[in-house]
């Protein structure tokens, strides 16, 4: 009880000295677990529904998959983004992965979940498996920013999270530097099933951005070998969502 008091007056005391801001645009916070400001909140939380519902990447006209689908044809059945990579998105994975704000991405989980359309969209979900970073990156990092959104998740949810049905065997190239083609290229063989899944399970694959889903695709071949029936993936936002 007595440390519980302690460690309360010490945040108090931080707080008043170090003012709270928002992770995104820097406005002062009345708490310092809010992490952001109720309007970029707001601008995070509120869910774009355009693009394709397997791979989320926009397409226009009447057509059964859209290009990027048709390219490659991803093995999850669905791939459900928050929104698009706007300026409080952008800023908030940013402080989660480079500003070791890991915290904010279990808060980002949470909220996410208790949106009505998540709730709905992962009810039949069994188990949540975050997006694996290689050992040397998470060492580097101190974390798994997938990890921490995956947990949230888990907590509103009550679904297990599970960290041990595949891993990242090679220590890519950053994909953001690749077009799509050399994406899948650089993620050939990168996951290897760690694990096994019961029969008839569904899966939900969490990260953090999706592009053109090539890691996500990766990961889900993987989760095959391990035994996934149904995998359906899971991110905060989509660059492409906004063009």
């Amino acid at each position: 009880m007595a440390l519980h008091i302690i460690r309360t007056l010490g945040t108090a005391l931080l707080d008043f000295v170090f003012p709270p801001q928002c992770l995104a645009c820097k406005k002062a916070l009345r708490e310092s677990n809010a992490y952001l400001c109720p309007s970029c909140w707001q601008e995070v939380l509120s869910r774009s529904t355009n693009g394709c519902k397997r791979c989320s990447n926009p397409y226009v006209g009447a057509v059964e998959q859209c290009g990027n689908c048709a390219a490659w044809n991803p093995v999850f059945e669905r791939a459900v983004v928050l929104g698009d990579f706007g300026e409080a998105i952008q800023q908030a994975v940013h402080a989660l992965k480079f500003r070791q704000q890991a915290r904010l991405g279990v808060e980002l989980g949470r909220r996410m979940a208790a949106l009505p359309c998540f709730a709905a969209i992962l009810s039949s979900v069994d188990v949540l498996v975050p997006v694996p970073l290689h050992s040397a990156r998470q060492r580097q990092r101190g974390y798994n920013q997938s990890a921490c959104i995956a947990s949230g998740l888990a907590q509103v949810l009550g679904k297990p999270m599970r960290i041990d049905l595949i891993k990242r065997r090679i220590n890519t190239q950053q994909q953001a530097k690749l077009d799509a083609q050399g994406r899948r290229q650089n993620l050939q063989d990168a996951f290897v099933a760690s694990g096994e899944i019961p029969p008839h399970q569904c899966i939900g694959l969490v990260d953090d951005v999706v592009t053109t889903g090539a890691t996500l695709n990766a990961c889900a071949l993987a989760l095959q070998e391990a035994g996934a029936e149904t995998i359906r993936a899971l991110a905060l936002a989509c660059p492409y969502l906004s063009d």
